[in-house]
C-alpha cells in the first residue's frame, strides 16, 4: 500500500486547496502507476482544507469512468474532512452515472 500526501499536489504552496484539472491529472496518473502493479493507494489529505469539484473529476472521476467504481476498492481516503468527502461522493455518484464518457461535452458535444 502506497500513501500519496495530497499536500504535495497544493499549488501554489502557501494555500490548502486542490484546485485545477491539471494537477488533478497528475495526482490521477500517479494513482494509475501504483495501481498498475498490485497494490493499492492510500490519499491522505492532511493539510489540504479544500478540493475543487474539478480537481476531483479529473483525478477520481475519471479513474471511475475508465475503470468503473471497483477502482475505489484499491483507493483509500485518510484525512479528509467533511467537505473533501462530499466533493468526493458527489464525483463519485456522477461518474458512475456517467459510465466510461469521458465528459459531458462528449454527450452533448461542442456549440
Amino acid at each position: 500500500m502506497r500513501v500519496i500526501q495530497l499536500s504535495s499536489y497544493l499549488y501554489p504552496k502557501k494555500i490548502s486547496v486542490l484546485g485545477s484539472r491539471l494537477i488533478g491529472k497528475n495526482l490521477r496518473d500517479d494513482i494509475e502507476r501504483v495501481l498498475s502493479e498490485p497494490s493499492s493507494v492510500v490519499l491522505d489529505f492532511s493539510d489540504v482544507d479544500i478540493m475543487t469539484q474539478s480537481f476531483c473529476d479529473e483525478a477520481i472521476g475519471v479513474l471511475i469512468r475508465e475503470r468503473s467504481k471497483e477502482v475505489l476498492k484499491s483507493i483509500v481516503f485518510k484525512n479528509a474532512n467533511p467537505s473533501i468527502r462530499r466533493t468526493i461522493l458527489l464525483v463519485k455518484d456522477y461518474s458512475e452515472k456517467m459510465g466510461k464518457t469521458r465528459s459531458l461535452r462528449d454527450i452533448v458535444g461542442d456549440e
